[in-house]
C-alpha cells in the first residue's frame, strides 16, 4: 500500500449517517462524574467501553467530554481517534498512554474525543478494520444527543497504520465493499495480491462526485517503518483531485516513527498549532 502514514488528521465533511443494524440505539447516561487521571489531567467526563456494535465483542469505544462548557455554548465538535499498532498490537490500546495523551490534548482545547477500537488482523483481515471504524463513526453520530457533542462536526485522527484507516475513512464514503460486513481478506503479501492492495489504498477512492474532507498529513523524513514518500504521494493525489485547499502536508526533517532509540521519535507537539487551526476552520472553535 502506498499510503500507510505516520500520522494523519482529517476532518470528515460527511459520512454515512445510517446507524449500523448491529448497533441498537440504547440510552446512555445523561451525565458522568468529573474525573482526572495521570494521562488525562484535564477535568472531563468519560464513558468507557461503550458498544458501537455487539457482533464481535471488540466494538467498545471510550468517549471523553470536556467537563466545563460555557453556558449557552454550542456543543463541542468530536475528534475520533483510531489507535496505532499496525493492526497487530494486542491489549487495550485504545486506552494506552498515547491515546490518553491525545485525549487530554483535545479535551484541553475544548473538543470531545472518542477513542475507538476495531478488529485486529489476528481477528479478521481487511476490510474488517475500516468497516468497524465506519460503524463506530455512524454510531457516534447517531448518539451525539445523549452525550452532548455535535453530530455534524466530526474529525478523525489516526497514527501509524491507522493513519491509513483514517485516510480510507475520508476518501471512501459510499464504497460498498468497505461499508458492509463482507470479510474479503488481504491475507497475503501485498505484492502477490495487487487488486486487494488497491482496495486498501485511499487513493483508489478519489473518484468524481465522492465527498472529500480536508486532510492534514504529517510524517517524519527519517521514518524507517513507513517511507515518507507514501505521504507525499497521498498529498499530491488529494491536491490533484480537489485542489490545494484539500490537503496540507507537514514533513518533519530528521524525525522517525514511534520507536526510539533506533529512530528519532515523531513529535506530535510540533503539530499542535496546525491541528487546532484545521479543527477551528472545519468543525468549529472549541
Amino acid at each position: 500500500m502506498r499510503c500507510t502514514l505516520a500520522a494523519v488528521l482529517l476532518v470528515l465533511a460527511s459520512c454515512s449517517s445510517q446507524p449500523s443494524s448491529t448497533a441498537p440505539a440504547t440510552p446512555g447516561p445523561a451525565s458522568a462524574p468529573v474525573v482526572t487521571s495521570k494521562w488525562i489531567p484535564t477535568p472531563h467526563r468519560q464513558w468507557l467501553n461503550l458498544a458501537y456494535a455487539t457482533r464481535f465483542g471488540y466494538e467498545k469505544p471510550d468517549l471523553y467530554m470536556p467537563a466545563h462548557l460555557p453556558a449557552h455554548s454550542r456543543p463541542p465538535g468530536l475528534v475520533v481517534y483510531v489507535h496505532g499498532g499496525g493492526w497487530l498490537e494486542a491489549g487495550n490500546v485504545k486506552a494506552n498512554f498515547v491515546s490518553q495523551t491525545f485525549a487530554n490534548f483535545f479535551l484541553a482545547t475544548g473538543y470531545a474525543i472518542a477513542s475507538v477500537n476495531y478488529r485486529l488482523s489476528s481477528q479478521a483481515h481487511f476490510p474488517a478494520q475500516i468497516q468497524d471504524v465506519k460503524t463506530a463513526v455512524r454510531w457516534l453520530r447517531a448518539h451525539a444527543g445523549q452525550y452532548g457533542y455535535d453530530p455534524d462536526e466530526i474529525a478523525a485522527m489516526g497514527d501509524s497504520a491507522e493513519g491509513q484507516l483514517v485516510g480510507l475513512l475520508g476518501t471512501s464514503q459510499g464504497a460498498p465493499a468497505l461499508e458492509g460486513a463482507s470479510l474479503e481478506y488481504l491475507g497475503a503479501p501485498l505484492q502477490t495480491v495487487p487488486a486487494r492492495a488497491r482496495a486498501a489504498d485511499p487513493i483508489t477512492y478519489l473518484t468524481p462526485g465522492r465527498p472529500l474532507p480536508r486532510f492534514l498529513i504529517a510524517q517524519g523524513t527519517h521514518d524507517c517503518t513507513v517511507p515518507y514518500q507514501g505521504a507525499v504521494e497521498f498529498y499530491q493525489a488529494l491536491v490533484n483531485f480537489a485542489g490545494p485547499p484539500a490537503a496540507q502536508l507537514i514533513l518533519e526533517p530528521g524525525k522517525g516513527h514511534f520507536s526510539p532509540p533506533a529512530e528519532v521519535n515523531f513529535n506530535f507537539t510540533e503539530l499542535e498549532a496546525p491541528v487546532i487551526k484545521l479543527l477551528r476552520e472545519t468543525i468549529g472553535p472549541a
